[in-house]
């Protein structure tokens, strides 16, 4: 039992250490010498690489290749300048389909100005 329990302690530590080469992307990070801490915009390809949404794949390696101490600062949710309230038609519908098995035509279309959408019996 104990070989077990010390076959199961060693284990992360056979495994060895994570490298660069363990993640899909890599990018250089330039910062400014001598200030402790610094604060980076990920590039865009970073986020679309990651496979967990919280960000936990990702890691900071310095220049030797050792892990660095990182905190991820979420960005603020975008929020909508302004909701417009807007008009927009009704178009009846009939309860039951017309006898000459016309059924209901239904045009979209789409101009400059916004997109209308015409729903009418066809003519017969």
């Amino acid at each position: 039992m104990k070989r077990l329990l010390a076959l199961l302690l060693l284990t992360p530590v056979l495994a060895g250490a994570e490298s660069q080469t363990d993640y899909a992307y890599v990018a250089p990070i330039t910062v400014s010498a001598g200030t402790p801490f610094q604060r980076i915009a990920l590039p865009s390809p970073v986020y679309g690489t990651l496979t967990h949404g919280d960000m936990r794949d990702m890691r900071v390696f310095n220049a030797t290749g050792e892990v660095v101490p990182h905190a991820l600062e979420p960005r603020p949710a975008t929020q909508l300048d302004s909701l417009a309230m807007r008009d927009v038609p009704l178009f009846p519908l009939p309860h039951a389909a017309t006898t000459g098995g016309g059924g209901i035509a239904v045009q979209v279309e789409r101009r400059g100005d916004g997109t209308v959408v015409s729903v009418r019996e066809p003519a017969e």
